[in-house]
Parts: structure tokens; sequence; C-alpha cells
């Protein structure tokens, strides 16, 4: 799991526990027991699991449910535990473990409650003392095959021959280019900062990249590669900037073969960013999938180039 993920997932738990107000129930079901008991309502215990459960089997994901078991919670979402809590709450003889069935996970709840958000804290730390600009955030698909470090390199130099290229052209400064975070999970993600403006523009050109791909999406790998990057708008502009003579042509020559190197390593890495599923129904890891021999097969031998 991504450490974003995780992040999301307890964020997600805590927010479903404060609005089901299951703690609340729970502890009030668990102190009737060593009382006259009563006071916790059986309709309160009946809304708590609902609420919970509700969250549980329509929101929570695959990171959700593996943190209740990590965190040894699971009771929480176990129906037969909370029929054994539903009849404690109401009037009558109660089961004689029901006791220690309730204490036990209730126990551990009140831990996860006041801890969790110390580590949640721990884990969202980002460079705040640091004044980072503007976020790029790269994707690279992985699907059970490991990427082989020559394909990170390529997604990084990606984004590096871009960002330097605007930085060039529009005469700003292009060692304000930050790795901010390099995250491995299912897939692994790469997090970068800069200039807004040099940013938005590599955001941009890896946009149109996604476009040109989806257009040429039926071309082989090799045409459809040479198709997608020669079609890109800022090449035509580059073009533009050299016959009004405000870049010169050895530079303009320069720039254009770093820019095309640029795209490359991105297509052929495989990377993606999140923006572009918002532009398209088609699936960014299908359409953008990288060389063969960037990845390694599920048994860590490296794939044939194709």
């Amino acid at each position: 799991m991504l450490r974003s993920e995780i992040v999301r997932g307890l964020n997600n738990l805590l927010q479903a526990l404060e609005k089901s107000r299951v703690p609340v129930i729970v502890e009030g079901v668990y102190r009737d027991l060593a009382r006259a008991p009563g006071e916790t309502k059986t309709i309160d215990v009946l809304q708590a699991y609902q609420s919970f459960m509700q969250a549980y089997n329509s929101q929570f994901t695959d990171v959700e449910r593996k943190v209740l078991a990590t965190l040894d919670i699971s009771e929480f979402a176990d129906n037969e535990w909370w029929t054994m809590l539903i009849m404690a709450s109401s009037p009558g003889p109660k089961a004689p473990e029901a006791s220690s069935a309730i204490g036990r996970p209730l126990y551990r709840l009140r831990f996860v409650i006041d801890y969790l958000p110390t580590v949640i804290s721990l884990l969202d730390q980002k460079m705040d003392d640091v004044a980072v600009g503007e976020r790029l955030v790269v994707v690279l698909p992985e699907e059970g095959r490991r990427s082989t470090p020559a394909r990170v390199v390529a997604s990084m130099e990606a984004v590096i021959l871009l960002y330097e290229a605007f930085a060039d052209i529009s005469k700003l400064p292009a060692s304000d280019l930050v790795l901010l975070s390099f995250d491995s999970g299912a897939d692994k993600v790469l997090e970068f900062a800069g200039l807004p403006e040099l940013v938005q523009k590599v955001r941009t050109t890896l946009l149109e990249i996604w476009r040109n791909a989806i257009y040429y999406r039926e071309r082989k790998f090799a045409e459809r590669l040479d198709l997608i990057v020669k079609a890109l708008p800022i090449l035509g502009e580059l073009t533009l900037l050299e016959d009004q003579g405000q870049v010169a042509k050895e530079k303009a020559e320069l720039l254009r073969r770093d820019i095309l190197e640029g795209a490359r390593n991105f297509i052929e890495s495989g990377s993606s960013i999140p923006e572009m599923s918002d532009l398209s129904l088609y699936v960014p890891r299908q359409v953008l999938a990288p060389k063969e021999a960037l990845l390694l097969g599920s048994d860590g031998v490296l794939v044939a180039a194709t």
C-alpha cells in the first residue's frame, strides 16, 4: 500500500467510527454489563451497527479493511459480534462471555482512537518548511510486475527534460524542480514540485501526450510513439519562436530534442498523471503501457524487449 492510501484509509476509518458513534455506544453497553442495564438503548446499538456497516460495505476499500485486521479490531465489522452486542443491550439474561467479548476489542479500539491521529500526522507530514511550489504527481502502474530501475529513471528524466526545456523557453530558473516523495505500493508514485508556471506547462504537455495516445491507440508501439510526440503543440510553438528570432536556431534544435526525448521517456516508461483520468473514459495504465524491456516478470526475471 502507498503511504497516501494508508493515510486515506486511516482517516476514513476514524470518520466512520465517529459518524456511527460506535465507540460511545459500545462503551455504554460494556459499562451497562457491570451495573444496572438499560442506559444504552438497543435502538442506539442497531443504529450504530447499521451506520458503520454501511460505511464498511459501500465506502471502505481493501485498504480500510486491511487496516481493521492489522489493528486487530476486525470485530467491529463482524455481524456475529454485533449480534452478541445487540443481545447484551437488550433486557433479559446476558451471555456469560459477553463482558470479555465486548471489553477486549473495545480496549483495542480505545488505543486506536487515542493514538491513530498521531500516526496519521507522522505519515502525512509534508515539507511545510520548504517553499515547494506547485505539485505534479506521476504514477508508474505495476499491475503485479515490478519496474526496473531504468523505468523509474526514464520517468524522472521525462519530467526533468520537459521542465528544464520550458524553463529555458520562459527564461526561468530550472533549479526549483524538486522530488518531494517517492512512494511504492501497488504502483510507484513520484511527487514533484516546482515553479507553478513551469509545472503547469509540463502538466499540459503530458495531457497532450494522453490525448494523442488515445487518438493513435490502434497503431503499433513504435509508430504510435513517433506520432504522439511529433504532434505535440509545443513543437509548433517552438518553431514559431525560432522564426520570430526569439530563440536561436541552434538553441531551438536542442530544446526540440529535449522535448521529444522527455515525451518519449514518459510514454516508454508507461507513466501517467491522475489528471488524465478526468479527460476520458479510457484507462491511462492500459493506453500508456510501458515497454516490456522496462518491466520485470512476476518471478523477478527481466522481460525480453518486444
